[in-house]
């Protein structure tokens, strides 16, 4: 097995075919994206379906049907929202709500902070008390409350509850303490309640406006995605057949973008030679020199391609021209290399022809 410093030469020239691989894809995305304006200069449905039947895709006029629905129902909606009687003053409708929903919250706490200081121990134990003196009580239950001076300890825990919270006995603290629960019940509601309005209400407006703005721009918008839907399809189809099909003013920019999605292939075919190969093809014979200036020889003729009229010459004679024959033509007399090294580094170029599958 060759040392890997050995193979550091072929390494090297793989990290510049990655770096042009990236540039062509980048190259390809902004060619199509231009093609996408040119074939699409409007969103009206003849344009749309002309464009369709160039792809010989009619699903691009479903794409149209969706946006116009989704069109449809956000006309619909803005409707409904702006006839909304909530919407009327609203700026100062949401500061009374959440003026009043502060205010609820201050009481809230005030309650709370009064229930907190009536629930000391002498007030729970008095509720207690009272509870079982409410319940029916036998002979036994009275006596006993006699023998242990039940109402005496009462009466001391009663003069505690005076001194302590303020009040006049345990009536008095029992009332307050209910009024303070039904008022933390009210408040907290209220608070709530007034909150959730105000909230609505800001989401109502904000809703109104984000409509106002996509009705407004949708045209805008529909063309935008029905371009971007057709970029993507353009990637996926098979250009050399649309260019058969294609308008005299379109065909030079689809040749050209069908050239460099096929020498796209031939980047990728080398970065998966030297990945795959390399160490195999130096152990088969080739030495490390030889196979570095046979893909130096291909990284030259690929990257200086720019015959595109002869590409679109031979797609649409449909003459069934040899790819690589196309993308060598302008490499000087006799710089050519071996057909079986050529089948290993660039096996999807070399015996593929313009005409065939999609590429």
């Amino acid at each position: 097995m060759p040392h890997a410093a050995a193979l550091q030469p072929l390494l090297t020239r793989q990290a510049g075919i990655r770096a042009r691989l990236a540039a062509d894809q980048v190259r390809l995305i902004s060619h199509l994206r231009q093609l996408a304006r040119l074939l699409l200069p409007d969103a009206a449905p003849p344009t749309v379906k002309a464009v369709g039947e160039l792809l010989d895709d009619a699903t691009l006029d479903l794409v149209l049907d969706d946006l116009e629905r989704l069109a449809d129902a956000e006309r619909t909606r803005l409707g409904e929202v702006s006839v909304d009687e909530a919407l009327k003053e609203h700026p100062s409708r949401v500061a009374r709500l959440e003026r009043r929903s502060a205010e609820a919250a201050c009481r809230r706490e005030a309650h709370a902070a009064e229930l907190a200081r009536l629930d000391t121990d002498a007030f729970r134990w008095l509720r207690a008390r009272r509870l079982q003196r409410d319940v029916r009580q036998t002979p036994a239950d009275k006596a006993l409350r006699i023998v242990t001076f039940a109402r005496w300890r009462e009466q001391m825990v009663e003069t505690d509850l005076r001194e302590s919270l303020g009040h006049e006995g345990f009536e008095s603290a029992a009332r307050a303490y209910a009024e303070a629960e039904k008022g933390l019940r009210r408040s907290t509601d209220e608070a709530e309640r007034t909150a959730h309005a105000a909230a609505a209400l800001r989401d109502l407006v904000l809703e109104h406006t984000d409509l106002e703005e996509r009705v407004r721009t949708e045209p805008r918008r529909r063309l935008r995605v029905l371009r971007q839907d057709l970029e993507v399809r353009l990637v996926l189809t098979n250009l050399s057949k649309v260019i058969l099909r294609a308008p005299e003013s379109l065909r030079s920019s689809l040749a050209e973008a069908h050239a460099v999605e096929v020498r796209l292939r031939g980047w990728q075919d080398l970065d998966t030679a030297i990945d795959q190969l390399g160490t195999e093809l130096v152990e088969l014979g080739h030495p490390v020199e030889e196979l570095t200036a046979s893909i130096d020889r291909l990284i030259d003729m690929l990257a200086n391609f720019h015959d595109f009229e002869a590409w679109l010459r031979a797609l649409v004679s449909g003459d069934q021209t040899c790819c690589w024959k196309l993308l060598r033509q302008s490499a000087p007399e006799g710089d050519d290399l071996p057909a079986a090294l050529l089948d290993l580094l660039i096996p999807r170029l070399h015996r593929r022809t313009v005409q065939g599958g999609p590429a």
